[in-house]
């Protein structure tokens, strides 16, 4: 980001060398077989790349691409204070990718996995502070596939058969609603 000549913030576009351009549809056209569609955003990071597509967040460390669809980040974002992107991937998986001129970035991330949520509803459970939670999911690439319907315990929610019972009932209910 730079400062224009009257005094607005201007973005510089990052321009992406056609070398990487071309190992990301490779790596994209082996996981998904198809090519990808045109980035959304993309940064240089500390030892790669970090390319924001439509439907995956692609990021180059080492040499290798990790890709993951949207609909698989369960949660993550960004901080300022660090320079950094973090997620968590619904496996367990960490990813970050550090970047000193982030640009569209933070932003882009926020919105592709917002995109990607159909559903997302608290459902209390008694005895518990957190409850539990419910999502649905849409795969970006496949927007046409069935929802991808996801359960989370709150910190402190047991598992036991009452939990399982109301969040069994919870989805249920919600799978009537939005399946489609």
């Amino acid at each position: 980001m730079t400062t224009g000549q009257n005094g607005l913030m201007v973005f510089r576009r990052v321009r992406i060398d056609p070398g990487i351009l071309s190992e990301l549809a490779e790596a994209y056209r082996v996981a998904f077989g198809t090519t990808h569609q045109k980035p959304l955003a993309a940064a240089r990071t500390m030892d790669g790349w970090c390319v924001l597509l439509p439907d995956v967040l692609a990021q180059q460390s080492g040499g290798e691409w990790h890709l993951v669809g949207w609909h698989q980040i369960e949660q993550g974002g960004w901080n300022d204070q660090n320079r950094e992107l973090r997620w968590e991937e619904t496996t367990g998986r960490r990813g970050s990718a550090i970047m000193d001129h982030p640009q569209r970035v933070p932003e882009v991330f926020r919105e592709r996995v917002h995109a990607s949520i159909v559903v997302q509803r608290h459902i209390p459970i008694e005895g518990t502070r957190e409850g539990a939670f419910i999502s649905a999911r849409r795969d970006l690439s496949r927007p046409d596939e069935p929802l991808e319907w996801r359960t989370r315990r709150g910190r402190g929610t047991p598992d036991d058969e009452e939990t399982e019972r109301v969040l069994a009932g919870a989805l249920a209910d919600l799978r009537h609603d939005f399946d489609i």
